[in-house]
């Protein structure tokens, strides 16, 4: 999901790279919140990428809840 968003910014495509992040984050939170060991380093390049695709926008209130739980879980 992470190479489409790539991609699709890349195209100039920012609210389509935006819903592929998004995408992403929600296919793969699950898995992190059981086992976030295993999924730190990826879930911290989407998160990061996920943010970095902001463009302005405020973050969503789950944007923000999983950073603040991603932190809680990795710290």
């Amino acid at each position: 999901m992470d190479s489409s968003g790539d991609v699709l910014a890349a195209l100039g495509r920012a609210a389509e790279a935006r819903a592929a992040a998004d995408e992403a984050l929600d296919l793969l939170w699950p898995h992190f919140e059981r086992l976030p060991a295993a999924h730190t380093e990826l879930m911290q390049k989407l998160l990061t990428d996920r943010f970095d695709r902001l463009a302005g926008e405020p973050p969503s209130p789950t944007l923000l809840a999983r950073q603040q739980a991603f932190d809680r879980l990795t710290s």
